[in-house]
């Protein structure tokens, strides 16, 4: 499968030369390859992948990974299952080049006939505020951070307005400076 996936990726590269693809696609498919599938995948030979064992893979296997290859976990410890169609849709790209190209000596594609997987149920959204000493962490942290050499401080400020205000992120990217008043104590936004 890496051999038939590297193949694919450099068809698409031509694609992307010939303009019928853009740069973000190929680095999408690959980063997708790379991270998710091929560890999963690489080291089957591509005449050797059954129906059931896609299917398999597509319902169980695929959770989130990050650009090494290492799975990701959770604020629990869990692994991260994988929403969306992207991994299926590069999968079944490489399976389709492969049948296409002979890769595959039956001329098809394993994914043909499987069924996408369910869409997960997203749970229950947990809404948590920050205690008094987690601010106080996360104000030091930006007001150390604003220090360093050719930074801004405007995360610092930033934070300092939500602190006192309790404005949320959008609105308080969102406020002009007219709206906002630092040199008060505590600082004040108008009209919130």
């Amino acid at each position: 499968m890496e051999i038939v996936a590297a193949r694919w990726l450099d068809f698409v590269a031509l694609q992307v030369r010939n303009g019928q693809k853009t740069h973000s696609t190929l680095k999408q498919y690959s980063d997708c390859w790379r991270g998710t599938l091929a560890p999963l995948l690489a080291h089957f030979d591509v005449n050797e992948l059954t129906r059931a064992q896609v299917q398999t893979l597509l319902y169980e296997e695929l959770f989130r990974r990050d650009r090494h290859g290492q799975y990701v976990l959770d604020e629990d410890g869990n692994l991260i299952p994988l929403v969306g169609k992207q991994a299926r849709h590069v999968l079944g790209a490489i399976l389709n080049f492969a049948a296409d190209r002979g890769y595959r000596h039956d001329g098809m594609s394993p994914l043909f006939g499987t069924k996408a997987p369910p869409k997960r149920p997203r749970g229950a959204r947990i809404e948590r505020v920050l205690t008094e000493a987690e601010w106080a962490e996360l104000l030091e942290m930006a007001r150390v951070a604003a220090r360093r050499p050719r930074a801004a401080p405007h995360l610092y400020w930033m934070l300092v307005l939500m602190y006192y205000t309790g404005v949320r992120i959008g609105e308080a990217v969102g406020l002009t400076h007219a709206k906002v008043h630092l040199s008060l104590d505590p600082p004040m936004g108008l009209g919130l």
